[in-house]
């Protein structure tokens, strides 16, 4: 588990890809305003992204693909001028889930990485086989 973040306040990057953790992430991770990378790729964590994402002020890379993460990808996201590259493919999104537009707009250099489940209203995203 990743739990173990609580302990560490100051974090400012977090890799755990490639693991077998699973379950949900917990809300101190998405809680943390220091945090410039988060990699939680090819794992099975689940659950939604929370809202609180959009207060990551300093967030860079936010690396989520090959998860079970569920619900909508949070319009927050819109919300960071740092993001530079975000990966998306391979979860359950919900059903007309996309890439908010303002993530493009804000970030003119960012990279998304998305499936062809979830649509992007902007030039940003790049289509990628899961």
């Amino acid at each position: 588990s990743i739990d173990v973040i609580d302990n560490y306040p100051g974090l400012i990057s977090l890799s755990v890809n490639d693991n077998s953790f699973d379950g949900d992430v917990p809300q101190s991770l998405w809680n943390n305003k220091n945090m410039q990378v988060i990699d939680l790729e090819n794992n099975a964590f689940t659950g939604a992204i929370s809202i609180n994402v959009g207060q990551m002020v300093g967030l860079q890379t936010l690396r989520l693909a090959g998860n079970d993460f569920t619900g909508a990808i949070p319009a927050q996201l819109g919300n960071l001028d740092n993001l530079r590259l975000v990966t998306l493919e391979g979860n359950n999104f919900d059903a007309g889930s996309f890439v908010p537009e303002a993530v493009c707009i804000r970030n003119p250099f960012i990279v998304v990485t998305i499936d062809t489940s979830i649509s992007c209203p902007g030039r940003c995203c790049t289509v990628v086989a899961v």
